[in-house]
């Protein structure tokens, strides 16, 4: 049995004329925490929601937890995302449902338990993440760091094996940031579950990850160790990691690619 749980095979995507993956070559075993670095608008999400099948490849070849993601059918991709935490960029909360209706949300349609067992669960899950108690309140009533954390209960409830966060620090204070960075290294601890982290933030990309792929342009240009990105010698990957204006990445030219065009014959 392999340790392999996501891997993705000349990954590409392309909505009309522009391509957004170019072949992207990757691969996380179990038990990884790995950070996926890359300018905004470089695919990263796109990549993300290939992995569950929220999103199809153009060509390619992606496997999640053992299954062809391109072949499975509705229940085969059910089975795969229930045992997958998926923390969206700004949490994603219904806003007319509770916190509770919220984080129970995938319990209360799809789990065989009592709502009192699920009630159970739920609070269990907020008070790991630095919510309990609050389960009847409103999101409206929530700060954005506190809707980060309800988002990442509601992907624990169902003991996920991967936990795949989205931009988890964009749009916080540098103080929220590093308690959701914390959040983020504390939750796999006490889950064990290989942690993807999609960011363009490289303080919680050292933070949380131990190992760390940058996209760019399409496709994978680096994937090593946070000490071996910091001695990588491609211009593009230190003009980056050092947020620097001048190099050989345009900072005003978007972060895909046009499809060549054909030659009139």
């Amino acid at each position: 049995m392999t340790d392999e749980l996501i891997r993705l095979e000349n990954l590409q995507k392309a909505f009309g004329d522009t391509v957004v993956l170019d072949g992207v070559e990757l691969s996380v075993n179990r038990g990884e925490s790995l950070a996926v670095i890359g300018r905004s608008g470089s695919g990263k999400s796109v990549m993300l929601k290939h992995v569950l099948g929220l999103m199809m490849p153009t060509d390619g070849d992606v496997w999640c937890l053992g299954t062809h993601i391109n072949t499975a059918d509705l229940r085969e991709l059910y089975h795969v995302r229930a045992r997958v935490g998926y923390v969206f960029q700004f949490a994603a909360l219904f806003d007319s449902l509770t916190v509770r209706e919220n984080v129970g949300f995938f319990l209360d349609n799809h789990a065989d338990k009592t709502p009192e067992e699920i009630d159970e669960i739920v609070e269990e899950k907020l008070t790991q993440v630095g919510l309990p108690g609050t389960g009847p309140l409103m999101p409206a009533s929530l700060s954005g760091g506190m809707k980060k954390r309800a988002g990442l209960a509601r992907a624990l409830v169902g003991e996920p094996e991967i936990i795949l966060y989205d931009e988890p620090t964009s749009g916080l204070d540098p103080i929220t940031a590093a308690a959701v960075n914390d959040l983020i290294n504390k939750t796999k601890e006490y889950t064990a579950a290989t942690t993807v982290i999609i960011t363009h933030d490289m303080h919680s990309a050292y933070k949380t990850a131990e190992r760390i792929a940058m996209l760019h342009e399409g496709r994978i240009i680096f994937d090593g160790s946070n000490q071996e990105i910091r001695d990588c010698e491609d211009p593009r990957v230190q003009q980056f990691i050092n947020g620097r204006a001048e190099g050989p990445i345009d900072p005003l030219k978007g972060s895909t690619k046009q499809r060549p065009q054909e030659a009139n014959l």
